[in-house]
């Protein structure tokens, strides 16, 4: 039996240069870091149009103060429950209405 691997054998081995994802931008206790999110995850991020925001959610925490772990239906649930996150795009026309937004827009993108 031959061991040797031909040159596409070996290409196929090599693990693939992975790019850059959300899940990076995580530290180790699962709290977001804007600054260690990539350029390139914001691009990959549709634009939003007309007065739309895109939004990442804040996750909540992976274990409580006392060292419990969370289930991940438990912070699905926290995630889907939650009134606050981060603003990673604004659309055009948000926050221009001067009538609604009289003191200027209350958030804006990284």
């Amino acid at each position: 039996m031959n061991n040797r691997l031909t040159a596409l054998e070996k290409k196929w081995q090599e693990e693939p240069p992975s790019k850059p994802v959300l899940e990076d931008s995580f530290n180790e206790k699962g709290e977001f870091e804007p600054d260690k999110m990539s350029d390139s995850v914001l691009d990959r991020i549709p634009t939003p149009t007309g007065w739309r925001i895109v939004i990442l959610p804040y996750r909540g925490v992976e274990r409580t103060k006392g060292g419990i772990v969370l289930a991940e239906e438990t912070k699905q649930k926290t995630q889907l429950a939650t009134v606050c996150g981060y603003v990673l795009k604004v659309g055009t026309l948000a926050y221009k209405d001067e009538s609604k937004f009289f003191t200027g827009p209350w958030c804006k993108e990284k």
